[in-house]
């Protein structure tokens, strides 16, 4: 066995450069190099830290908290809703690592390390603010309670579209069919995202 000293996840995340963790947060497969054999949490509170929309932070958190508590009660982020509290209403939905999940769903702990991207990002990407856009002109919210998720759901899949602009109106609702809204702007939401597909509504 090597007597080479391993470097811990929380010594990698000190030791990294800002550059290069930012770099990687609003691309699929991004935030930063996990060790092979994580230490074991718990059962006290333990410290997670991730990067936030662009933004290192830190939380010092029990062991089943989930990040959509983490996020909301102890980072003080506001666009993840916590409704339904079991991954299926979408409201909670943040991007992790380049990918939509529910943060109800997720423990704050498993995500120690990772970029966590939310609807509400300052420096939000072309197509994120492409879409809040969409969402404004085509009324695609009421009470809001929904929309942060609707829009990271919306963000992910035009994201990963093979041919964005040949998206169907079935399409996206069928990929879009884990956002609930109880307000009843489905309807706006598909004409919203597909604007954005069609390139009829852009950042600029």
């Amino acid at each position: 066995m090597s007597d080479a000293p391993r470097l811990s996840r929380r010594g990698l995340f000190r030791t990294v450069g800002g550059t290069a963790v930012l770099s990687g947060c609003t691309r699929e497969g991004g935030g930063l190099r996990r060790p092979a054999h994580p230490e074991v949490a718990g059962p006290d509170p333990t410290e997670v830290q991730l990067v936030l929309d662009g933004r290192r932070v830190r939380a010092r958190v029990p062991i089943v908290r989930t990040l959509a508590t983490c996020l909301t009660e102890d980072l003080g982020a506001t666009a993840p809703k916590v409704a339904c509290d079991r991954g299926a209403c979408g409201a909670c939905m943040v991007r992790v690592d380049g990918r939509a999940l529910p943060s109800c769903s997720l423990l704050a702990v498993d995500v120690d390390g990772r970029c966590v991207d939310t609807a509400a990002h300052p420096e939000p990407p072309p197509l994120l603010a492409a879409l809040r856009k969409a969402f404004v002109e085509h009324d695609a919210a009421q009470c809001g309670y929904c929309t942060s998720g609707m829009i990271v759901a919306a963000w992910d899949l035009l994201e990963h579209a093979n041919a964005r602009a040949d998206l169907t109106e079935d399409e996206v609702r069928r990929k879009m069919a884990g956002n609930l809204c109880r307000c009843g702007t489905h309807r706006a939401v598909v004409r919203a995202v597909l604007a954005v597909a069609r390139g009829e509504v852009t950042a600029s």
